[in-house]
């Protein structure tokens, strides 16, 4: 599915759209639900990010963890208890995921992850993670979701 963002309101209403129909399509997990947001600088990850945090009721403003890694917010939806945000743009080798408990994380049914600049961590990804991929384009912003 490919959908053109006119504006950051635009990006973070799809998101809280696309996450209504995901979350009704995945209720039986037996591990966390991972979002791999791809793109170039300035495309839309941190906004989609944003929109996911809205659309799971996060009070607080979510913002890049570029400089943390990760931040981890407290939810309570369709049996979810934590959004997980971690960005890996910093990241020189997939591998340092594993220095937040990658495995642990990704086991847990109850956290929904959402990975900024995700192809840097390409192969640490589960099979069923829902790639979301984002392009600067003329009229806005690119945004098309591989399942």
């Amino acid at each position: 599915m490919n959908k053109i963002a006119h504006s950051l309101e635009e990006t973070q209403r799809l998101a809280e759209e696309m996450v209504g129909d995901i979350l009704a399509e995945h209720k039986e997990r037996s591990g966390a639900l991972v979002f791999a947001l791809c793109g170039e600088l300035g495309s839309g990850k941190t906004s989609f990010a944003q929109g996911i945090g809205k659309a799971l009721g996060v009070l607080e403003t979510v913002i890049s963890p570029t400089f943390i890694l990760e931040r981890v917010y407290v939810i309570s939806k369709n049996g979810f208890k934590r959004l997980v945000h971690i960005d890996c743009y910093r990241f020189r080798e997939g591998s340092e995921i594993e220095v937040l408990g990658w495995k642990e994380l990704i086991k847990n049914p109850e956290h929904i992850i959402v990975v900024e600049w995700a192809e840097k961590i390409r192969e640490y990804l589960p099979k069923d993670t829902i790639e979301i991929c984002f392009e600067h384009h003329r009229e806005g912003r690119n945004i098309e979701v591989k399942k």
